[in-house]
């Protein structure tokens, strides 16, 4: 047997092992992220941020040079550069 043939063997066996010891392996419990996660939205409750709610979606347009998907506001097309008329899409 060649040295290539040998790790090969060695390779597929650890492999093999690991793969067969999955259902012993015992799980982490290093953070319980049900309590982490309501700990954040209680400190954000308590901040008394207000949540941004979407009402309708933004209105979209395009740039007439590339075609390009351009929100209301921008001046210059992030593609082309062309300038958009008026500050709009």
């Amino acid at each position: 047997m060649s040295l290539g043939s040998v790790l090969i063997a060695v390779a597929v066996g650890l492999v093999v092992a690991a793969y067969l010891a999955r259902p012993f392996r015992v799980p982490r419990e290093d953070a319980d992220w049900d309590r982490v996660i309501e700990a954040w939205v209680a400190q954000v409750r308590a901040e008394g941020e207000p949540v941004a709610r979407m009402t309708e979606p933004p209105s979209v347009g395009h740039c007439p040079q590339c075609g390009r998907r351009v929100r209301p506001g921008d001046r210059f097309c992030a593609r082309c550069g062309a300038q958009l008329s008026g500050g709009e899409g």
